[in-house]
């Protein structure tokens, strides 16, 4: 005799169309899910927020609707949600550039399952999201191509980008950064883990 899997509702939202059909299509496949719209998730549903920062406004956002387990994938973790273990119901923090279906996945059943329920919640900060780090996925995406030996030319080339863009782009991250070259953005960003 056979027990059946319960399904799990899971809603998915994000601030763009792109970003929620894409971690819908990730999740869509995986047997015992089902996705729902945010206003019919109850009991027992997980909510897979993508957020560009999560930041305590983010969260306050969160928690204004009925609190579920939720999902957050990101880019950025701002350091004072860092120590805010499991605010508002956010049980597992992912980066959105190491995020895979294997585990968003694992990440949406552990919270369905109750590993960080809502009293007792248990973050999992993916060691790939950046603490408060002030660097863009564009800027992120411009650092790989440069550490991989692209020049201006190559990157505007292979990002559909103008040079004038790419060189705008690599001016600013250096200028915030407090950087002296290309060079010296390429190892702070390996040192800092953001590539």
């Amino acid at each position: 005799m056979s027990t059946a899997m319960p399904t799990v509702d899971v809603a998915v939202e994000a601030s763009d169309a792109f970003s929620e059909a894409g971690l819908a299509g990730l999740l869509r496949p995986a047997p015992g899910l089902r996705i729902v719209a945010r206003r019919r998730l109850g009991d027992g549903g997980v909510l897979v927020a993508a957020l560009d920062r999560f930041s305590a406004r983010e969260l306050d956002r969160l928690r204004s609707a009925a609190p579920v387990p939720t999902v957050v994938v990101t880019d950025v973790v701002a350091e004072t949600m860092a120590s805010t273990p499991a605010a508002g119901g956010v049980v597992a923090v992912l980066s959105r550039t190491g995020v895979s279906t294997q585990r968003l996945v694992s990440a949406v059943l552990g919270a369905a399952g109750g590993a960080g329920n809502l009293e007792s919640p248990a973050v999992i900060v993916d060691r790939h999201v950046s603490p408060d780090a002030p660097v863009t996925s564009r800027e992120r995406t411009v650092l790989r191509l440069l550490a991989d030996g692209l020049d201006t030319p190559g990157i505007a080339a292979r990002l559909s980008y103008s040079e004038r863009t790419v060189k705008n782009v690599i001016y600013e991250l250096t200028r915030k950064l407090n950087l002296r070259s290309r060079a010296h953005a390429v190892a702070y960003a390996l040192r800092a883990g953001l590539i």
